[in-house]
C-alpha cells in the first residue's frame, strides 16, 4: 500500500471518528426512526486520560502488527503467531473499552448478560429460581 493511500485511509477514518463523536449526522448511529432498535443512543463518555491508556496501548499494538505484517510465504509459525497476537490484542481492546463504562468491565458484562434487550438466553437463565423444577 502506498503512503498516499495510507494517509487517505487514515484521514477518512479520523473524519468518521470526529463526525461520530460530534453527532454530525445521526444516520451514522443507525437507520432510525425505523426500525428504532437499530439506532444507537448518543451518549458520549467523558474523556479522561487514565482509563484511555490501555485502549491506546492496545490500539497501538494492533497498528504495530499491521505495520509489521509480512509478505506471503513467511512461514506458518509466524503467520499463526501473528493471528494469535492480533486476536488477543483485539479481545483486550474490547475489554479495555468496556472498562470505560460506569460499572467497569465486570459490571458491564453482568449488566449485558442479564439484559432483556441485549440478549435473551441469559435473561431466561437468570429468571430461573430453581433449576430442578
Amino acid at each position: 500500500m502506498t503512503r498516499a493511500r495510507s494517509a487517505l485511509l487514515a484521514a477518512a477514518t479520523l473524519l468518521v471518528l470526529v463526525a461520530a463523536r460530534r453527532d454530525v449526522w445521526p444516520g451514522l448511529r443507525g437507520p432510525a426512526p425505523y426500525p428504532p432498535e437499530w439506532q444507537w443512543g448518543y451518549a458520549p463518555k467523558p474523556v479522561h486520560a487514565r482509563p484511555l491508556v490501555p485502549v491506546v496501548v492496545l490500539v497501538g499494538g494492533i497498528l504495530g502488527l499491521a505495520v509489521l505484517a509480512f509478505p506471503a510465504g513467511a512461514g506458518r509459525g509466524k503467520e499463526a503467531g501473528f493471528l494469535l497476537a492480533a486476536a488477543l490484542l483485539g479481545w483486550g481492546m474490547q475489554l479495555a473499552l468496556l472498562g470505560l463504562e460506569p460499572g467497569g468491565i465486570a459490571g458491564e458484562l453482568t449488566r449485558r448478560a442479564g439484559s432483556g434487550s441485549f440478549t435473551s438466553y441469559f435473561k431466561v437463565a437468570a429468571g430461573v429460581e430453581d433449576a430442578r423444577e
